[in-house]
């Protein structure tokens, strides 16, 4: 879904695809993050000139991760850009602020999310699971109105 809109973003802006780097891995897995790896030694080789990412939570679940990759990218002097977070221009003071902004939200929402994960499966172990998923389920209620059902 996100390559698409990528793609003819790239288009409108007279702007050759080097290459597609696509990630099955969570952002926050930075091991599992093979082509996200990749994407950063081809930065330093400089075999493009801009990044171009779908969104900034989608890239980052923290501020020390997006700030650092930002500081490396601008090390080799390689281009940042967020389709969807159009205000982010990190080569100005603003865009620098909306960018640690936004990535201060990314890294909040996915500390509440493990949050509620945690909390939710304590509640079901300590309401007979230890898995945390529901044992069963309910039986349909079968019983037809106003008939003795035994």
């Amino acid at each position: 879904m996100q390559l698409e809109p990528l793609s003819h973003y790239c288009e409108v802006m007279g702007w050759g695809i080097y290459k597609e780097y696509t990630d099955k891995a969570k952002a926050s897995d930075l091991v599992n993050r093979k082509f996200w790896n990749e994407l950063l030694k081809d930065a330093a080789a400089h075999k493009f000139d801009t990044t171009l990412i779908w969104k900034l939570d989608r890239a980052f679940r923290s501020v020390t991760h997006a700030t650092n990759t930002l500081t490396v990218l601008n090390n080799y002097h390689v281009g940042f850009r967020s389709l969807m977070d159009t205000s982010i221009d990190p080569t100005t003071p603003n865009g620098i602020l909306v960018f640690n902004i936004l990535a201060s939200v990314a890294q909040f929402e996915k500390d509440i999310d493990a949050q509620r994960i945690r909390e939710e499966v304590k509640y079901a172990q300590e309401h007979g699971t230890k898995s945390a998923k529901p044992i069963g389920s309910n039986p349909p209620d079968n019983r037809l109105p106003g008939a003795d059902n035994f």
